[in-house]
């Protein structure tokens, strides 16, 4: 046998109740495997000590308590709160839609801006008269700095 077929039947076998044709065999498994055989002998330990404890004799009117719990234990259960737990679940779920309706804030999504062709000399033109400087290199041409001319496909002297 393998120790995780022992495992289970190590109380059993402790206290006596195994089969005869299993308990042999449990027996020589203990006698080869060290970590079944230590369990063995906690679990012998553990019943030797719950033996020796104190015992106190039950009260006779417990007899009458214990017989009418078995007898109650036939019918069925009322629970109260399981017929109300659909409802309580619906009106949980309204309260919760309600609040993020109210506390939800308002996110407003602009719409994506469509990108024209820009007439980089026009810009140029803007900016100069908004800041009130002269156009340093004239109207139609457009300085665009070396780093940036193959990102917009212009060549060295500005044209495309």
């Amino acid at each position: 046998m393998r120790c995780r077929e022992v495992g289970p039947l190590i109380a059993d076998w402790v206290a006596g109740r195994l089969e005869p044709g299993v308990a042999p065999r449990v027996q020589e498994h203990l006698a080869a495997c060290d970590s079944c055989r230590r369990e063995a002998a906690a679990e012998s330990r553990m019943r030797t000590l719950m033996r020796a404890l104190p015992s106190e004799p039950l009260a006779r009117d417990l007899t009458p308590a214990v017989l009418a719990r078995i007898a109650d234990a036939g019918k069925p259960v009322r629970l109260a709160w399981f017929r109300r737990a659909p409802a309580v679940a619906f009106a949980a779920g309204v309260f919760c839609a309600l609040a993020l309706l109210v506390k939800a804030p308002q996110v407003r999504v602009q719409p994506p801006i469509a990108v024209a062709a820009v007439d980089e000399g026009r810009v140029v033109r803007m900016v100069a008269d908004m800041q009130e400087l002269p156009d340093p290199v004239g109207e139609s041409a457009v300085m665009v700095p070396a780093s940036s001319s193959a990102l917009y496909g212009l060549s060295s002297d500005g044209d495309r």
